[in-house]
């Protein structure tokens, strides 16, 4: 048996993981905790370093790796080490500090411990487009006074990100910077992030999908934005959020709900209800295609040979009922404390009656599923179960024959009111309604009917038109008995 499943679920942080207020929503906790129970590692793929991480560490315990600045750190938050580093060189990172002076922009350094921005910018991040993110600044960042002599001496630079005051600013830097050995995304119109060349979420993902010796194609992304855009292509699957740039969306081969409806949970959901497996049963294999079900069953069940079936499951059941055995399962039916306290095993009786209805559903689906040829969850919904139990009720809850007539009538009623189109539906609900009403314990009331002397009557119809028959030679029936 061999199962075909996503091992790895990458998920981007900012317009992805975290809501527009930058909180993880409960149900989106929920549901990672889910996904991790079934064995799957949902991983932090995401722009920002490890100490801007560290306040959703205890919000979502279940993710353990973290593929940080944009790839060039993976991190295992149990363990507090480094799984795979790609620094930016030293001097590299001082050239853009001093670009980004030019633009009057603000620098950003990230390194594996701590992240770096210069005193001066911190206090008005508003004027960056970045207001959002300066309470975190103003908590977590090192201040520095000259961000470009700070880069002279920093060994670990993971990442530089420079906030512009406009997005032609952006552009305009990003044009003047492009020749260098850098990878370079826009994760927003006025914000530029640049990792060592060849460094991107997407070459992250694969060093910690190598690491826990997972194939690529067992890994999914999840993100919304320009520096997601080579985790999404590398990724066995790529889901974009609903609030994901247009070119994102064309990119993914999934779209699910924005960052403030749970999209992640969304997108986890569909995951599960994808997974396939297959199963080999007498040498045959079978596709279990997830929410899509299984399909190419062979086609053996009959009318025929459901009807005898049926007759050998009411047979079975109308002399369990005349037996000691069912005889307890009635006492037990009308009252659990007295039949206990009449010596019955109230239990046996119970477990007996629960293995005997699981053994006729068993039965029954199998020959559902040899009738059809495929089958689907939304074929089992509550509201075929609610189904079945009207047909008890309509016919008479405790009578063979009773479940028996209501299930034909109601299985025949909607097919005979087919002519009045969508009113049938109200006509039928109308009439159990009423049946209800009328007769509170269903058709047959608990009574069955009189089957043996129903089969008695029709032999005794059949008997005396054999006896009214002619005599062989064409004699009278009088002249015969004579003879």
């Amino acid at each position: 048996m061999e199962r075909k499943n996503y091992r790895i679920i990458a998920l981007d942080m900012d317009g992805t993981l975290l809501t527009s207020d930058k909180t993880i929503a409960p149900d989106t906790v929920r549901d990672i905790r889910a996904a991790s129970e079934r064995g799957i590692h949902v991983v932090y793929c995401t722009g920002r370093a490890v100490p801007e991480l560290k306040l959703y560490f205890d919000m979502v315990p279940m993710m353990r790796y973290a593929v940080c600045s944009t790839g060039a750190l993976v991190y295992d938050r149990v363990e507090k080490r480094c799984i795979d580093r790609r620094p930016v060189r030293s001097e590299l990172a001082a050239a853009l500090a001093e670009t980004a002076k030019r633009y009057r922009a603000m620098p950003h350094i990230l390194t594996d411990d701590e992240t770096i921005v210069a005193a001066d910018d911190v206090t008005h991040m508003k004027d960056f487009h970045a207001g959002i993110y300066q309470p975190m600044f103003e908590r977590i960042t090192r201040k520095v006074a000259d961000m470009a002599e700070e880069a002279r001496h920093l060994t670990s630079i993971g990442k530089v990100n420079i906030y512009f005051r406009s997005s032609e600013d952006c552009h305009a830097c990003y044009e003047e910077l492009r020749t260098l050995p850098l990878s370079f995304a826009m994760p927003e119109e006025t914000t530029l992030e640049m990792t060592a060349q060849g460094v991107t979420k997407g070459s992250g993902l694969k060093a910690l999908a190598d690491y826990l010796h997972i194939p690529m194609a067992q890994t999914v992304g999840i993100g919304d934005s320009d520096n997601d855009r080579a985790m999404l292509h590398d990724a066995g699957l790529s889901i974009a959020m609903g609030n994901a740039q247009a070119d994102i969306k064309a990119q993914c081969d999934l779209i699910t709900e924005d960052n403030d409806h749970n999209g992640v949970g969304e997108a986890i959901r569909l995951i599960f209800n994808n997974l396939q497996l297959n199963i080999n049963v007498g040498g045959k294999d079978f596709l279990l295609d997830g929410a899509k079900g299984v399909a190419s069953i062979p086609l053996h069940t009959t009318f025929a040979g459901s009807l005898v079936i049926v007759v050998i499951f009411l047979t079975a059941t109308a002399l369990l009922m005349n037996s000691k055995h069912g005889r307890s399962m009635l006492a037990v039916r009308e009252d659990d404390l007295a039949a206990q306290m009449s010596g019955i095993n109230t239990f046996r009786s119970k477990m007996l009656a629960m293995c005997m209805s699981a053994l006729y559903a068993g039965i029954a689906g199998g020959m559902m599923a040899h009738y059809f040829g495929y089958l689907q969850p939304k074929m089992f919904l509550m509201t075929k179960s609610t189904e079945y139990t009207i047909m008890v009720i309509f016919g008479g809850m405790g009578s063979i024959t009773g479940s028996v007539l209501g299930t034909v009538l109601l299985c025949a009623l909607p097919e005979l009111l087919r002519a009045v189109g969508d009113w049938r539906l109200v006509m039928y609900g109308l009439a159990v309604i009423v049946i209800m009403i009328v007769r509170p314990k269903g058709l047959m009331g608990g009574k069955e009917l009189p089957v043996g002397r129903i089969c008695r009557a029709v032999g005794r119809v059949f008997t005396k038109k054999k006896k009214d028959l002619p005599p062989p030679d064409g004699g009278s029936v009088g002249e015969e008995a004579s003879v």
